[in-house]
């Protein structure tokens, strides 16, 4: 049953690592189609869209802490994650001077 398992895992690994190789493929491989003055504008269009996305993936944990009650079983990591990326974000928008990116 534990072979069975880890076999499970594994291939999910390998999927999970195709994914992420042919997405970053065909990400560079758009942004090298795309006008070399266009190119630095476009890789940060697609970061930015890259960071607001991995944000989903907590949305469930933080939907749980609500039904729940409590932030007890929010990993610390994500916290940590989130505080960091308002902060970032908050300190850019004061640096450009753009209130709302800052709010």
């Amino acid at each position: 049953l534990l072979l069975l398992i880890f076999d499970a895992f594994q291939k999910f690994l390998y999927i999970q690592l195709l994914s992420l190789f042919a997405v970053l493929y065909a990400s560079f491989a758009y942004v090298d189609s795309v006008d070399s003055s266009l190119a630095a504008d476009t890789m940060g269009g697609i970061a930015a869209a890259m960071q607001i996305v991995s944000l989903a993936g907590g949305i469930y944990e933080i939907k749980r802490a609500v039904s729940m009650g409590t932030t007890e079983y929010i990993p610390a990591s994500m916290q940590f994650a989130i505080f960091l990326l308002t902060a970032q974000w908050s300190l850019f928008g004061y640096l450009a001077p753009n209130p709302y990116i800052m709010v």
